[in-house]
């Protein structure tokens, strides 16, 4: 999806204008003192029944962004309930 790079003080003009994307005061505090802050567009969302561990996958936490390889994602799909959306 769309990737928007904004300073941090103009975050929360940016999420106002978005409306509501899912983004809390928690992931708030986590970029507070950033010059930065990314937010990422995610596309059609998909629930896992459990967590996955990014170890499961092969990956390790990235910086800020990956975009996954198919076959990662085909292995992502594997271990996640297909049949429920964002909402459970």
């Amino acid at each position: 999806g769309v990737v928007f790079v904004v300073p941090v003080e103009n975050l929360r003009r940016l999420l106002a204008e978005l409306g509501d994307v899912g983004v809390g005061a928690e992931d708030l505090q986590y970029v507070s003192g950033a010059k930065f802050a990314m937010l990422v567009e995610v596309r059609e969302p998909r629930r896992c029944k459990s967590p996955v561990r990014l170890g499961e996958l092969g990956l390790r936490p990235p910086p800020s962004y990956i975009k996954l390889d198919k076959r990662v994602g085909r292995r992502l799909l594997g271990l996640c309930d297909e049949d429920t959306g964002p909402e459970g």
